[in-house]
């Protein structure tokens, strides 16, 4: 008797597409993968980028920055134009007409003043640093939502990809197993060839 020996058909795994307006999922072979469209591509890029500067800020923060500055100068412009207006008009002008202004007391009167403008501009950097830092954290927790979002958004669509390869792949391995899935040559002409013997032993 002879050697006999079989050579398996490796499987040939389709490669199965799904796409909706958010993402793409491909699966192969090799394995799976999704891509979101280019809107949110672009717009996780953006969250990538921003994210870590946005943690810089915590971690240092400052008022070093334009937004900071401007803020700060428009605050300290209106408080010196209300402050010097309202010293003229309430201390120097009444004094004046009492003949009572004398140079060290506007002296003092300045410095009184000075002081408190500066008390004004420190108290207002101090809430401005702190509202900075809770604008940091919102901007970061905005930003990792909509980022968390887009992922979302990828694996639904690779989870209904792996489903639909599932699918189409039972279905080619089971026809290529002779499975009750699908037809295979085994399986169509095994009975051909039982029908052909049966009648060739009939006739001798």
């Amino acid at each position: 008797m002879g050697n006999t020996s079989t050579t398996a058909t490796k499987p040939s795994y389709a490669t199965v597409t799904s796409s909706n307006p958010y993402a793409t999922a491909v699966s192969n072979g090799l394995g799976s993968f999704y891509t979101l469209n280019p809107f949110l591509t672009k717009q996780n890029k953006i969250i990538e980028n921003a994210v870590p500067q946005l943690y810089q800020r915590l971690a240092n923060p400052s008022l070093d920055d334009p937004v900071s500055k401007a803020r700060t100068q428009a605050f300290t412009k209106s408080l010196n134009s209300q402050s010097n207006q309202a010293f003229e008009n309430n201390i120097i002008n009444p004094l004046s007409q009492r003949n009572m202004l004398h140079s060290s007391l506007v002296n003092d009167l300045a410095n009184n003043l000075q002081a408190n403008q500066t008390s004004k501009i420190a108290d207002f950097n101090t809430q401005q640093l702190a509202n900075s830092l809770s604008d940091s954290q919102s901007l970061i927790n905005f930003y990792m939502n909509h980022y968390k979002n887009n992922a979302n958004y990828g694996l639904n669509t690779l989870n209904q990809n792996n489903k639909d390869s599932s699918a189409i792949n039972s279905y080619n391995l089971n026809g290529l197993s002779g499975g009750s899935g699908g037809s295979s040559w085994t399986s169509m002409i095994g009975p051909a060839i039982s029908a052909a013997a049966t009648i060739i032993a009939s006739c001798l």
